[in-house]
């Protein structure tokens, strides 16, 4: 966190900083701030994204692979696996959704070929417009499809070990989302809200990318530097 806010800062504080050049003219040290302050701007989504970039691989490559070991595999060129798990959404799952039931709670005693027909088919019938008129939005239905499908494979895992890599896939999501909105804030400019959101990344993207949460002395000194990007940002 500190390596961000420090980012921030000296974004914020560019263009201030900048000493008129005497050899200049009015317009040119107008440039040259503009310069300088378009240069700290460059810097700081560099290291933006690098934040993001670094979390996203590690957790990716690490935590997802390590889950996939562990969940039931569907095999997209087996014609059999597909005519299979397409039954079981069409005759099992399908049914009560369209009852009116919950994705959730229609996989709660579902069986393996169910689940991957609803990771397969769920998506696709669970999004679409809410709303009308003005104020019709689009809800993409995957994030929950997901958590519903991993939920699953959590209680059909066969050891405490593989329940566990699954789980650890599922939090990333909500990890991921939380590290995000710190970055999106931070770009803003608002660092003690981002500070406030940084309290929820979790653990696993936490150490993939360090500084996007603050911890023991970290946090006192993002808490005194959210003061001057503040203020350098008003």
């Amino acid at each position: 966190m500190r390596q961000v806010l420090a980012a921030a800062q000296a974004r914020n504080n560019a263009a201030a900083s900048y000493v008129n050049d005497p050899m200049l003219s009015e317009a040119g040290n107008r440039q040259a701030r503009a310069r300088l302050a378009e240069q700290a701007k460059a810097a700081f989504d560099l290291t933006m994204d690098e934040v993001l970039e670094s979390a996203s691989r590690k957790v990716t490559t690490e935590v997802f692979t390590k889950a996939l070991e562990h969940r039931p595999p569907f095999n997209r060129n087996d014609p059999a696996a597909a005519i299979i798990t397409a039954q079981a959404w069409q005759f099992n799952v399908l049914p009560r959704l369209e009852r009116g039931e919950q994705l959730v709670d229609v996989l709660k005693a579902a069986d393996t070929d169910a689940v991957l027909g609803a990771e397969r088919f769920a998506p696709a019938y669970l999004s679409g417009p809410r709303g009308s008129g003005l104020n019709a939005i689009f809800y993409d239905a995957t994030d929950d499809v997901a958590r519903a499908v991993t939920g699953r494979f959590i209680g059909l895992a066969d050891s405490p070990e593989a329940a566990a890599a699954i789980e650890e896939a599922e939090h990333f999501h909500d990890d991921f989302d939380a590290l995000l909105r710190t970055v999106q804030l931070v770009r803003r400019g608002d660092t003690a809200s981002a500070i406030e959101a940084a309290t929820l990344v979790g653990s696993t993207i936490a150490e993939a990318a360090p500084d996007a949460r603050p911890e023991g002395d970290d946090a006192a000194g993002a808490g005194g530097a959210s003061e001057s990007v503040g203020e350098s940002s008003a």
